[in-house]
């Protein structure tokens, strides 16, 4: 969290358009102290990435299983009596893979989206009045003032984000673990 709430600080004051540059968004970050602004988001941060963690992984540890299953019984149903279907079964794996992580990113993205609403609104208040405020009197304050529906703004690009971004780095990850020889699925 130490490196990635610099990181994350910056983005959102460029996505928030408080500051015009990476440059900029840096350069204030620095004269405010990184090392201030991490201590003060970190809580922040946690309360979106732990969830978000979680439910991802949990969600892609359970559905895994069941699609390589059937793309097990699919591989052995279109295979041929005595041909190798290896190169079959790997590509099967992988299509399995991909569509396991996208279905994990886009149910955790759209469980998620509130939290990262009010994150980047923490981030972007503490910019304008100089405070951080809490994350859950922030998410309060949202919705008594602005209605449940903002917690879901720009919900919509977020779960696209993460679906896709889901569905390539998982293989990724499953070919890592194979080269390694971490991995005990089927092949």
């Amino acid at each position: 969290a130490g490196i990635r709430v610099p990181m994350e600080a910056i983005k959102m004051r460029l996505q928030a358009s408080v500051t015009t540059n990476t440059r900029s968004a840096a350069s204030e970050l620095w004269r405010h102290g990184a090392g201030k602004v991490s201590r003060l988001f970190v809580p922040q941060t946690l309360c979106h990435d732990l969830p978000y963690s979680i439910t991802q992984w949990m969600l892609y540890e359970h559905l895994r299983p069941v699609l390589l299953s059937k793309a097990k019984s699919i591989v052995d149903s279109a295979s041929e009596e005595g041909k190798d279907n290896s190169r079959m079964r790997w590509w099967m794996g992988k299509a399995a893979t991909s569509a396991t992580g996208a279905s994990s990113g886009l149910i955790t993205g759209i469980v998620t989206v509130p939290l990262d609403v009010v994150k980047t609104r923490v981030v972007v208040q503490s910019h304008v009045d100089g405070k951080v405020p809490g994350f859950f009197a922030t998410g309060s304050e949202m919705v008594r003032k602005e209605g449940i529906k903002c917690l879901a703004r720009g919900g919509s690009w977020r779960i696209l984000w993460i679906t896709s971004n889901s569905a390539c780095f998982f293989p990724v990850f499953e070919v890592v673990k194979e080269s390694l020889g971490l991995d005990s699925s089927w092949r």
